[in-house]
């Protein structure tokens, strides 16, 4: 995996996403990754948890999140952007 956690494991919570660092572990570039909210919000859902907080749904998935961002920067995304429909991916 390319990519890791960021020093400090910090994130902002913006209108429809939140967005996280996560650093390229060759060239130790930081890359900044978002997630969707209804990302969150229908995984949440599906996995009963739907009156958790944004940030709380967030640091539930995040490790599953930093994968994903981590997947897509693979495939040459340089702002990996984890949707819904990757998050809630069967599987």
């Amino acid at each position: 995996m390319p990519l890791e956690r960021a020093a400090g494991e910090s994130f902002i919570a913006y209108l429809d996403a939140i967005q996280f660092e996560m650093v390229d572990t060759t060239t130790r570039k930081t890359v900044m990754c978002n997630v969707a909210f209804d990302a969150l919000r229908n995984r949440g859902t599906r996995d009963g948890r739907y009156l958790i907080p944004i940030e709380d749904l967030f640091l539930a998935y995040r490790v599953e999140v930093e994968n994903i961002a981590s997947a897509l920067y693979d495939e040459g995304h340089t702002r990996p952007y984890v949707s819904s429909a990757r998050l809630c991916a069967p599987g």
